[in-house]
């Protein structure tokens, strides 16, 4: 099952997957590079392949060149990779786990023979010295040019070292690549304590890390409070307290004046006059846009780093270059995790492709963490403002915030068994009820017994996608190898591409929460089933005795009495009755055969083909004059009803199985099959009875 996973070298719980969905500002305390890779879809001429250079070689780089060569051929383009790292890509989000295995292979997101097979051109330990603008080529630290018709940068970040005397010596470790926690963890193996400087998400990871090699950790922030960038006050000071009882040293609210080496060892001169001796020190104080190329190009930098791209991730400055990932400032701002990263990654390969009015608009910048095995959670802007109602626990921290009565965001430390529908509820800026809001406030929950049941939790062989029977492994096995989205899971597995029903359960394994779709008519096929049983229900009871309206033949109720009884009517109803019948079956072969599935929206269909069955009901009223009949007739009007009450009740649990979340979407996933194929398999004996009926008719 996915792990956790937040691109600043932090864990986030992975709803998100190797291509997740976490997004974050820059000035979060993040030291992690989501970018680099390459990639692209147009030629320049008829002749000649588009020229691509991308300059990085990261998360965010992999994840574009993984998305333009899925969406275009290898003869369109010719792309080169440049990335300083003697190693492919890897998963910088659990960097720490290298420390448990020590095998920078399980990091890879994908081996060197991956880019040889989309024809890549990856060069690792090279870097780019300088990029010639007028003669369109990047120049290598060797000296080499290469020439290129378009040039993505996805440099991402570097870590903040700030200035503090003593900082920068040589000594002092940072955190932020397989080589550097390969030298951490080397220099461990003869040390007792270490320092960590910065309480941001990066240092704590650091300090987990450290904590796990066997040292003694004190953990310095500079604020007043653990992760100011992500949560409050209160929250922060949970988050504190388990962190002290896990064993960490945790000093807030301290200003780390000076570094100096003793021999082997560093002494710490903190606030004005306290020190602190350790062996180790290691700086984990926030990341900062790896633009110096750019600068040097004379690219437009903005005011806090990062190249200044428009919403086609176009640098403002030169139409041939583009940025994406941490090294790119959009409207403003630099996203610091890996989704922002992926997203802008997406963008770009289909601008270039399939979508060429695709834009960049905005990311999410919620965080979903693992740190120290506590989750951390921000969900929702952090600049939104509202009606804040909050909830304290032994070693939980819940505050929910309100705009009128839509739940908008939120901030959570420690565990929550409703923490996936509460993003979903955000992403959907949900209302909530004065009955919820009165259980928030008493016991910390807000959906009580309607709990979500993650897919995340479920098993692996049970079905996600019932309409293609993909299960919940297939999908798990997609998202490892890099489809991050519902469109992508959906073009690798089929999975969502029928009836749309398991969408919602897609965006919980992507992280892809803004792309799950209502069913299409859910609302109007539900009415309709509804109203069906109702009809079914009456016929049931009504012919247990049938009707006697009047024996007064100059009645009207005699007269409408005698309606059915009509020769031409009876044709019409019963005639019009076998053809809706039919038109249902070839209906419900729509996502059964390949052809027939690519014919519009699966929903609208799924609509029609219930209200039909309504319509059946009300002929099959006219046409009985509510009555039952007798041997072969009464078994007919009753597989009829049957078959209507099953497709009635299979119809409701189809919408709720599409919006509903907790156990009402979960039983309705459940059973929704097994009503569908009840429901066909009592269509089969139908054509039997109706020919009998027809026989006995015409021929006696």
């Amino acid at each position: 099952m996915p792990s956790t996973v937040d691109v600043d070298g932090h864990k986030q719980k992975r709803m998100d997957s190797p291509l997740s969905s976490i997004s974050a500002t820059a000035q979060s305390d993040i030291n992690v590079d989501v970018d680099s890779c390459p990639s692209q879809a147009s030629t320049t001429d008829d002749m000649h392949p588009t020229r691509i250079i991308i300059v990085g070689n990261g998360m965010v780089g992999y994840a574009f060149c993984d998305q333009l060569t899925k969406l275009t051929s290898e003869s369109q383009h010719q792309i080169t990779v440049f990335g300083e790292e003697r190693y492919p890509a890897y998963d910088r989000v659990h960097l720490t786990d290298f420390l448990a295995n020590e095998s920078p292979d399980d990091l890879l997101l994908a081996d060197r023979n991956w880019y040889k097979d989309r024809h890549i051109d990856l060069q690792t330990d090279t870097r780019i010295a300088s990029i010639d603008r007028d003669a369109k080529e990047v120049v290598t630290n060797n000296g080499v040019r290469h020439p290129y018709d378009r040039l993505v940068l996805a440099t991402g970040s570097y870590p903040f070292i700030p200035p503090i005397d003593g900082s920068q010596d040589s000594n002092i470790a940072v955190y932020r690549t397989i080589d550097d926690l390969k030298n951490i963890a080397q220099k461990a193996k003869t040390k007792h304590a270490a320092a960590v400087i910065g309480g941001g998400l990066l240092g704590i990871e650091a300090a987990a890390a450290l904590m796990k090699l066997g040292l003694r950790v004190h953990l310095i922030e500079v604020a007043a409070q653990l992760m100011p960038r992500q949560l409050d006050g209160p929250s922060s000071e949970v988050l504190r307290e388990k962190l002290l009882a896990d064993g960490l040293h945790v000093r807030i609210d301290t200003a780390t004046r000076r570094i100096q080496p003793v021999d082997e060892h560093f002494l710490l001169s903190l606030n004005d006059d306290e020190q602190l001796a350790v062996d180790m020190v290691i700086i984990a104080a926030g990341i900062r846009p790896r633009d110096e190329l750019a600068r040097e190009a004379e690219l437009d930098i903005a005011s806090r780093g990062g190249v200044i791209v428009n919403d086609q991730l176009q640098s403002v400055s030169d139409p041939n270059i583009y940025a994406i990932g941490e090294c790119a400032s959009h409207r403003g701002i630099v996203y610091g995790l890996v989704g922002p990263g992926y997203e802008m990654a997406r963008t770009l390969a289909q601008q270039w492709t399939t979508l060429p009015d695709a834009v960049f608009e905005d990311a999410d910048r919620s965080t979903r963490l693992k740190l120290m095995g506590h989750t951390v959670a921000n969900f929702g802007r952090d600049d939104v403002e509202g009606n804040v109602r909050t909830w304290v626990g032994k070693g939980a921290y819940r505050s929910i915030t309100l705009q009128g009565d839509r739940i908008v965001a939120a901030k959570i430390v420690g565990d929550w068994d409703e923490l996936s529908q509460v993003q979903y509820a955000i992403e959907q800026t949900q209302r909530l009820t004065n009955r919820q809001l009165k259980r928030f406030e008493n016991n910390g929950d807000i959906f009580g017994t309607t709990k979500l049941t993650s897919v995340l939790d479920w098993p692996e062989q049970r079905l996600v996608c019932n309409c293609l029977k993909v299960t919940k492994g297939e999908l798990s096995l997609a998202v490892t190898q890099g489809a991050c989205t519902i469109a992508e899971l959906g073009k690798c597995t089929g999975a969502g591409t029928v009836c749309g029903s398991c969408q919602p359960l897609l965006a919980q394994l992507t992280g892809d929460l803004h792309a799950a779709q209502p069913v299409a008519g859910r609302k109007t096929m539900t009415t309709f089933s509804i109203l069906a049983m109702i009809a079914c229900a009456v016929i049931l009871v009504l012919t247990q005795k049938p009707l006697h309206f009047s024996d007064n033949f100059e009645s009207v109720w005699y007269q409408i009495d005698q309606v059915w009884r009509i020769g031409i009517i009876r044709q019409i109803t019963g005639f019009g009755l076998l053809g809706i019948a039919v038109l249902g079956m070839i209906l419900s072969l729509r996502k059964r055969i390949k052809f027939l599935s690519k014919l519009g929206n699966y929903g609208w269909y799924r609509t029609f083909h219930t209200a039909m069955g309504l319509l059946c009901i009300f002929g099959l009223i006219v046409h009985t004059g509510m009555r039952m009949g007798d041997n072969l007739n009464m078994l007919l009007m009753l597989c009829f009803v049957g078959l209507n009450i099953l497709g009635a009740v299979a119809g409701v649990a189809t919408a709720l199985e599409s919006r509903m979340e907790g156990r009402v979407g979960d039983f309705a996933r459940r059973w929704r099959p097994w009503l569908t194929w009840a429901h066909l398999l009592l269509f089969w004996p139908l054509p039997v009875l109706v020919g009998f009926h027809i026989v006995s008719v015409y021929y006696f």
